[in-house]
């Protein structure tokens, strides 16, 4: 038994050797700012130096505190990068970096992943705040980033004011609490998101109106947002003292009060919330493109006001279609796109696709020198003018005739290219396509570049 024991023990010492040594390994073959980081990290904190010293590299590079962490130490402020950091962290662990990560971990990842503006936000709002503080000392790192009372909120305080962006703020909450942005919401988080997503006059008049009146404020203080935002009294209802030309608009209300009273709002969140997120996560030149695109078509003004966010985006006339209006010349990106319109359809960028959305997207995938070699071609042939005037596309890319083909007017070194053309010409032809019918999208796309560049 003896025996037995030591010859465990030499395997074990062994097998510890080995570990050491890969984590040197690992630690040479970083950068010599991150090598110079590790050593001050370890010279900064005492608990460190001895698991250190101790040979515990895994434990020594994983340790966390709420006044020290080896990752935060390590990576902010460009030290080391995160692929350096898993280097050591995994030789020294024996793990992968998809493996063996723990809630300290995830939310220390998800904090050195956002922006220095945001990390100083998470600082100020746990000293803002003595039960947070309690709950992030406690490691209760979820609690403590959804924590909500009427005097004081995590989220509201982390977003907004240019703090976090909602993108950083779904990263920590989502390592804090194991669950995505889609799921485990409850009405609290909902209204908060709800009025971040507010302008700040809006989030201004609701203060203004909560204050005014006894009963509201007395509703608010016992978190019945739902009572609140219904009130209604002889002088005065909820509606009337929020929505006005210096408060919140008539949109802004009814968000704010689906967010607050409907029944689904206590197991996740609603279209308008995700559409939101969505698009606050998109670029500035994106949120102005999306508003202007808008504002130019008066059906889309209509759908957007009366929340029919899906049809909104995907709207396509021979005159007018929001893929073309919002991606051509440089506004959203396709994927800018595709995460507004799948916030709003609640379908993934492979699915739901019809004909014309097909259609639009080879269109606005192409060069601007393709693009106006379509409206070309289809203006300098009698044949083809007459079919495009009939809906006709997929006989137009394939159109034939002893002086001219599609093909070789489109396809040229002032055209498109081979590649520009087949891509065209599935989406217009392949037969899972035509079964939706015409492709409006098409139409509107050529008509709409035809308008904007000519």
């Amino acid at each position: 038994m003896t025996q037995r024991m030591l010859y465990v023990a030499l395997v074990l010492g062994l097998l510890g050797q080995v570990v050491s040594e890969d984590a040197k390994t690992a630690l040479a073959s970083t950068s010599l700012k991150c090598q110079s980081r590790v050593a001050g990290c370890k010279a900064s904190n005492n608990n460190v130096q001895i698991l250190y010293t101790s040979l515990k590299y895994c434990e020594a590079i994983r340790y966390s505190t709420p006044s020290f962490a080896s990752l935060t130490c390590l990576v902010v402020d460009s030290g080391c990068t995160l692929t350096e950091y898993f280097r050591v962290r995994n030789a020294a662990c024996g793990t992968s970096s998809t493996t063996g990560m723990d809630t300290n971990e995830n939310v220390g990842i998800a904090l050195v992943s956002s922006s220095q503006q945001c990390r100083s936000q998470v600082s100020n709002c746990i000293s803002w705040d003595t039960t947070v503080e309690i709950l992030y000392t406690s490691l209760k790192y979820c609690e403590a980033i959804r924590y909500s009372t009427p005097s004081f909120a995590s989220l509201t305080c982390l977003v907004v004011d240019s703090g976090c962006t909602l993108t950083e703020y779904f990263r920590v909450r989502n390592a804090a609490c194991g669950t995505s942005s889609t799921t485990g919401m409850d009405t609290n988080e909902n209204v908060g998101i709800a009025l971040v997503l507010s302008s700040q006059q809006c989030r201004s008049q609701v203060s203004n109106c909560i204050s005014s009146d006894t009963t509201v404020k007395n509703l608010y203080a016992s978190s019945k947002y739902c009572e609140a935002l219904q009130y209604s009294a002889s002088s005065v209802t909820a509606q009337s003292c929020l929505v006005g030309s210096s408060g919140c608009t008539q949109s802004e209300y009814d968000s704010v009060k689906r967010a607050a009273c409907t029944a689904s709002s206590t197991t996740g969140m609603d279209t308008d919330q995700n559409v939101g997120i969505a698009l606050a996560s998109t670029s500035l030149k994106c949120q102005s493109r999306v508003a202007g695109c808008k504002a130019s078509n008066n059906n889309v003004q209509i759908l957007y006001t009366s929340l029919k966010y899906c049809e909104a985006i995907r709207y396509s006339t021979p005159s007018f279609a929001s893929l073309t209006c919002l991606v051509v010349d440089s506004g959203c990106t396709l994927t800018e796109y595709f995460r507004v319109r799948n916030a709003a359809c609640g379908t993934s960028s492979t699915t739901g696709m019809d004909t014309d959305e097909n259609v639009g997207i080879a269109l606005v995938s192409s060069s601007q020198q393709c693009r106006l070699q379509v409206s070309n071609c289809i203006s300098s042939d009698t044949t083809v003018k007459n079919l495009y005037a009939s809906s006709i596309f997929c006989e137009i890319l394939q159109y034939s005739a002893s002086s001219v083909t599609a093909q070789s007017c489109l396809v040229g070194s002032s055209g498109c290219t081979q590649s520009e053309y087949d891509s065209l010409k599935r989406a217009a032809c392949t037969a899972s396509y035509l079964i939706v019918g015409t492709l409006s999208m098409f139409l509107c796309s050529l008509i709409y570049l035809f308008t904007h560049f000519f």
